[in-house]
């Protein structure tokens, strides 16, 4: 039970349904009030939905290793879909680009962390390859000394955005 009351004290553990209710409800107002449901994904219009659900992390990432490939950690797809073909692929992969463990696997589609895993063996990595059969991703290790998100904004008239949040982000854990 204290664990329990411990969790819903972090708001970092709560389900997604409760955590973004409050979202959906403001978009909707927004979309109401602005005059569209598709409107708000117009705010990044580089990204697929505006960013708001459902973007290829791949897309995103391939971009940003062009633009600023000295602030993002390389990745590669893993384009096979069965378990087997995966994991013969990650050792290809990790051969042609000296990569060894720890690493990265992610699911291309997801949000919150969800599915993102650190690998430390061929054994977590095939076990990680046999959970979907969508695409994968695999990506260099940047062990830190830490990650933070940078909330930027630009409107359309202005030459140049804003940053109106830096976000560290920590892994969540609780006693």
């Amino acid at each position: 039970m204290k664990r329990a009351v411990e969790k819903w004290q972090h708001w970092e553990f709560w389900p997604p349904s409760v955590f973004y209710l409050p979202v959906a409800v403001y978009y909707l107002w927004m979309a109401l009030r602005y005059g569209g449901l598709r409107l708000p994904t117009q705010a990044n219009p580089g990204i697929f939905s505006g960013g708001i659900v459902g973007e290829s992390k791949w897309e995103t990432l391939r971009a940003l290793q062009e633009c600023s490939p000295d602030f993002t950690a390389t990745t590669w797809p893993i384009q096979s879909r069965n378990a087997p073909e995966r994991l013969a692929e990650l050792r290809t992969l990790c051969s042609n680009h000296g990569l060894s463990y720890p690493f990265i696997l992610k699911p291309d589609v997801g949000q919150r962390g969800v599915g993102v895993k650190l690998i430390r063996s061929e054994e977590q990595a095939a076990a990680v390859l046999t959970q979907t059969d969508g695409l994968i991703l695999l990506q260099r290790y940047a062990p830190g000394p830490g990650e933070v998100g940078v909330f930027y904004y630009r409107f359309p008239d202005e030459s140049r955005g804003r940053i109106f949040a830096i976000t560290e982000k920590v892994f969540p854990n609780w006693r």
